[in-house]
């Protein structure tokens, strides 16, 4: 069975559980990541009850480093297992202040 993978819906709420990534962009962006035993991260920044990637504008939800995001982000495909996760997962007042901006 074929199942068609859903459009981006342009939401960001993949920015609210990206963390991890490669060596390369850690070295690249190092000022904005760090790094423990278990890998290269993002910083985070809180936004409400949850932390949110440093990169992420949460006023309009737009990437503040779009051009030079971490590849983790550039592969990120929309609705693979990571983004229905996150989509199902995000709190109300999230779901509700992308749709405000969005729709």
């Amino acid at each position: 069975m074929n199942i068609k993978r859903p459009d981006c819906l342009g939401c960001s709420r993949c920015c609210l559980g990206l963390t991890d990534i490669s060596e390369y962009d850690y070295n690249r962006l190092k000022e904005f990541a760090y790094k423990d035993d278990k890998g290269y991260f993002m910083n985070r920044k809180p936004f409400g009850i949850m932390n949110v990637c440093i990169f992420l504008d949460t006023d309009n939800f737009k990437c503040l480093n779009y051009d030079n995001r971490p590849s983790t982000c550039i592969e990120y495909l929309a609705g693979d297992r990571g983004c229905i996760h996150v989509l199902s997962h995000s709190p109300s007042f999230i779901i509700k202040k992308i749709n405000d901006i969005w729709i």
